[in-house]
Order: structure tokens, then C-alpha cells, then sequence
């Protein structure tokens, strides 16, 4: 049975992250964001769609190299389009979204962690 959460007086919000998305051709890491929609109730219980929206891609170049377009503009639009239909539902399907450690110092962090 899937469990749905109202989530009409919570705020929504597209929150971004690092990642490493591959090696350069140096050799070197390549550090990348992703954007991913995060609904957060006002004492600081929150939860993060399962979908993230990557800002690179890893291609490869005709001479064999690795390269990381950036692709952050797409994947900000794209978390912008799930974070609208999330706020026009106002509820959520809790299949398709995890708890969150609670937002640092809220009501509900003190409440999780015995403060």
C-alpha cells in the first residue's frame, strides 16, 4: 500500500549536492553538483525525492578523452518541473522519497537525537 503525506504547509525547495562524476583527462577527479527536491516540514522533519538531477555528463572526446559539459541550466530546469508538481499536489507518495536527516538544530533534529 503506498503512504501519503500532506505536505500542503511544508516548504519545498530544490537543494543541490557534489559528486564526483569522473577523471579528467589529467587525471584528476571531476567534481560536479546535482539538484535533487527536498519537502521540509516547519519543525524540521524533511524528506528528498528519490530522483537527482545531475549538472555534467560524462562524454568522451574523438582523441579518447574524458570531458564534463556542463549541463547544470537542464538539470536545475528539470528539478524546478518536479518541485512545481510537487507543490500543485500537495501531498506526496512517501515510495518515492526518503527521510532526510532532520534540518540541523530544528525542533524535531533535538527531538531525534534526545536534545
Amino acid at each position: 500500500m503506498q503512504e501519503q503525506q500532506d505536505i500542503k504547509n511544508w516548504d519545498v525547495s530544490i537543494q543541490s549536492d557534489l559528486y564526483e562524476a569522473g577523471i579528467t583527462e589529467d587525471g584528476e577527479r571531476f567534481t560536479a553538483e546535482y539538484y535533487y527536491v527536498v519537502v521540509q516540514r516547519k519543525d524540521g522533519k524533511r524528506y528528498a525525492h528519490k530522483s537527482s538531477f545531475y549538472g555534467t555528463k560524462q562524454e568522451e572526446s574523438p582523441d579518447g578523452f574524458y570531458f564534463f559539459p556542463d549541463i547544470r541550466e537542464e538539470a536545475k530546469k528539470e528539478a524546478t518541473k518536479l518541485l512545481n508538481q510537487v507543490k500543485r499536489s500537495g501531498i506526496i507518495n512517501l515510495e518515492y522519497w526518503f527521510f532526510m536527516e532532520p534540518s540541523y538544530g530544528s525542533e524535531y533534529y533535538c527531538k531525534v537525537n534526545g536534545f
